[in-house]
């Protein structure tokens, strides 16, 4: 009897898992809201309240780096511990992983209809994937096939220099180091990069900002997801939101280019995370892609990367139980 947990900064999602169902069905599962709650344990006794069932083993994917028996989800105010889950819960096996390495280990175990394709490619068998992740954060892993198992690396790319192109991206920076000092990919390919996109070209005059947007954005708990709900209802949009979201898709297609190249990621690219999800229509149609292959000598080889998203949103929590399981 396993338990399972993909720890994000916004949701958690935990699962109870038998080798007999397997890693895709839980005989239970629940999520929760993340910060309305002060320590992952507190999540994990109501979890186990509501399942009706004692686990043996335990697995937990956490959004931040896992470097040794306790890991701290980077946009959550707690730690997640080893020795405290095994103590409290009296579970015999507790074991920490990278969320986005978890959402790796899932994509051997998905189906056709669990993926929407960018960029049919040409997949090299043996070549390396990775996974780039924008959510709350930026996660990113790379994976590949080693004697006919899953090899998966954690990266905290998320948090590498992001590098301007442009007059544009430039003033971006320099709005950014006001605020954070050292700006990182995931302060404008995230959740929170969306809503620091739309702040600069507002403060910044390239837009002006609707009064009745104003009003909603003010009383909003998710400001990103006020701004792809506005740009995906055709009777809300405006210049303001649309152009955030162009800009944030050119942006994470350099970086997610930017990747493909750092570990020739010729078996392909997986976009997963929250808000691919929730912008299908405009990944497929705006400039993610141009600005995914617009790599100088190389653009020939990244046109034919292939490129997908990942549409299941519990992929995380599949490929934890997969591992949790002994199956990866």
């Amino acid at each position: 009897m396993l338990i399972a947990a993909d720890i994000g900064g916004t949701k958690t999602v935990l699962g109870i898992f038998t080798r007999d169902k397997g890693p895709c069905t839980p005989i239970f599962d629940k999520t929760y809201t993340s910060n309305s709650f002060s320590s992952f344990e507190d999540i994990v006794a109501e979890f186990i309240t509501a399942a009706g069932v004692k686990p043996d083993k335990g697995i937990f994917a956490v959004s931040g780096p896992v470097l040794g028996v306790e890991a701290r989800p980077t946009n959550l105010p707690w730690s997640v511990g080893i020795r405290k889950l095994r103590n409290r819960f009296n579970i015999s096996s507790v074991r920490l992983i990278n969320d986005i390495a978890a959402m790796a280990y899932a994509v051997p175990a998905l189906d056709n209809d669990d993926f929407h394709s960018l960029n049919e490619g040409v997949e090299t068998a043996d070549g390396m994937r990775a996974v780039i992740a924008p959510g709350t954060g930026l996660g990113e892993a790379f994976f590949h096939k080693v004697r006919g198992r899953i090899k998966v690396y954690a990266s905290e790319g998320g948090h590498a220099d992001f590098p301007p192109t442009d007059e544009l991206t430039w003033s971006l920076t320099q709005h950014l180091e006001e605020k954070y000092h050292h700006v990182s990919c995931e302060q404008v390919c995230s959740g929170k990069g969306i809503v620091n996109i739309y702040k600069f070209l507002r403060d910044a005059g390239y837009c002006e900002e609707p009064e009745w947007l104003k009003s909603e954005l003010s009383h909003a708990r998710d400001k990103s997801t006020v701004i792809i709900q506005t740009c995906n209802d055709l009777t809300r949009q405006n210049e303001l939101t649309s152009t955030t979201l162009e800009l944030f898709m050119s942006l994470l297609g350099a970086e997610a280019g930017n990747m493909a190249l750092k570990v020739m990621a010729t078996g392909g690219i997986y976009l997963g995370g929250g808000i691919p999800r929730r912008i299908v229509p405009a990944l497929a149609a705006g400039p993610f892609m141009k600005a995914f292959a617009a790599k100088g000598r190389f653009s020939d080889m990244m046109s034919r990367i292939p490129v997908r998203i990942i549409l299941n949103e519990k992929a995380a929590l599949i490929g934890t139980a997969r591992i949790g399981l002994g199956l990866s």
